[in-house]
């Protein structure tokens, strides 16, 4: 699902969900966590996050979204928009080496 490695000062985050990588809610839990210990490690200044073989992501699952009770669906809301605040409050870069786009914060 995310798989995880340290290079150099680089916190390396791989979503691997074949076939198109789509983010349910398990996978939102395990990204936003993998994305807070990478910013809690005084190590990391970047951190690349990418997909596994050669798409990145489709975005959100929307069809395992929509099995969810009202309470789990919520829940995932508030994880998407806590990866939001957490990638837009780290001290460094954040960046998709699939499609080169970062996200800088002074």
């Amino acid at each position: 699902m995310i798989e995880s490695n340290i290079n150099q000062n680089a916190y390396i985050i791989r979503i691997n969900r074949p076939k198109v990588n789509a983010i349910d809610s398990e996978t939102l839990k395990a990204l936003e966590n993998e994305i807070k210990k990478a910013t809690e490690d005084i190590e990391t200044n970047s951190i690349l996050i990418t997909g596994e073989g050669s798409f990145f992501s489709f975005g959100l699952d929307i069809p395992s979204f929509l099995e969810l009770n009202r309470e789990d669906l919520k829940l995932s809301i508030h994880r998407l928009l806590n990866i939001c605040k957490i990638i837009y409050s780290f001290k460094s870069r954040i960046y998709n080496i699939e499609r080169f786009h970062w996200s800088d914060i002074d």
